[in-house]
């Protein structure tokens, strides 16, 4: 079991620092509570394979579920959030033209939580989004 632990976290770092030559970060901040904010890692090809919550040193996996339509041109990404191999919980990117939300739902209690993109600090060094994560 710890052999399979420490392949898998392996294999995260070789997927994230192997990943094609464009990635970009975005931040967030929690909607309550601004102090609480994460990462999210988005390769060349759009869709986001990892998050890293501020003060935290461990990625967490993202693995993409389906596209959901809005009217308009909003639309919505759904991942489920992978931790120690379990499926904890369930992101909802909103995506709505410079405007991104993401909403949350704990899947032990059903909690959610709501975070906005941070415009300014996904911005950097004239770039539209960051190439580091954002919080170290």
């Amino acid at each position: 079991m710890k052999h399979a632990f420490i392949i898998s976290l392996c294999l995260v770092f070789l997927q994230i620092s192997g990943l094609n030559a464009d990635p970009y970060f975005m931040c967030f901040l929690n909607d309550k509570n601004p102090n609480n904010g994460f990462s999210v890692y988005f390769p060349e090809e759009g869709r986001a394979s990892h998050l890293l919550y501020k003060g935290k040193t461990e990625y967490i996996p993202l693995k993409f579920i389906k596209t959901k339509e809005s009217k308009g041109r909003a639309y919505t990404d759904v991942y489920y959030e992978y931790f120690n191999g379990s499926h904890n919980g369930t992101y909802e990117f909103e995506f709505d033209g410079n405007w991104v939300y993401v909403y949350y739902t704990r899947k032990k209690d059903g909690k959610k939580f709501t975070y906005t993109i941070d415009n300014e600090l996904s911005t950097y060094e004239g770039n539209p989004y960051r190439n580091t994560a954002c919080f170290w």
